[in-house]
């Protein structure tokens, strides 16, 4: 596959990574057109006389490949970093602390034809 196609399949599949929003493959994707942008990129340097590409394309070059390795160095830097710890439904309900006894003045007395949580009041 030429080197051009094969740069223009990979930048694709940055696309198709982002679109999952999973950071690892969106990485990954930006080291593998990296690599191919940068084959591209010699490529052009070794053969740019043959070829007759202009010197000013071939700087136009250099500086996009910088610029791919910048945003690739931001996005690996973003898909290492450690993840936010998610929310448990403990913490989401705001009962993330277990309560503790109360004392004896604050418990209501029991007692009445209701109160069933001592027993059934009509055995009595």
């Amino acid at each position: 596959m030429p080197l051009r196609q094969d740069a223009e399949k990979k930048a694709g599949a940055i696309k198709a990574a982002a679109a999952t929003k999973k950071q690892p493959a969106v990485c990954a994707a930006f080291r593998n057109f990296a690599a191919a942008e940068a084959k591209v990129v010699k490529y052009a340097e070794d053969h740019g006389d043959e070829c007759r590409i202009p010197a000013d394309a071939i700087k136009m070059m250099k500086a996009n490949h910088a610029k791919t390795i910048e945003i690739r160095t931001k996005v690996c830097d973003v898909a290492a970093a450690p993840q936010p710890r998610a929310p448990s439904l403990s913490d989401a309900l705001g009962t993330s602390r277990i309560p503790t006894a109360p004392s004896d003045s604050t418990t209501p007395k029991r007692g009445g034809a209701f109160d069933t949580l001592t027993g059934n009041t009509l055995q009595r």
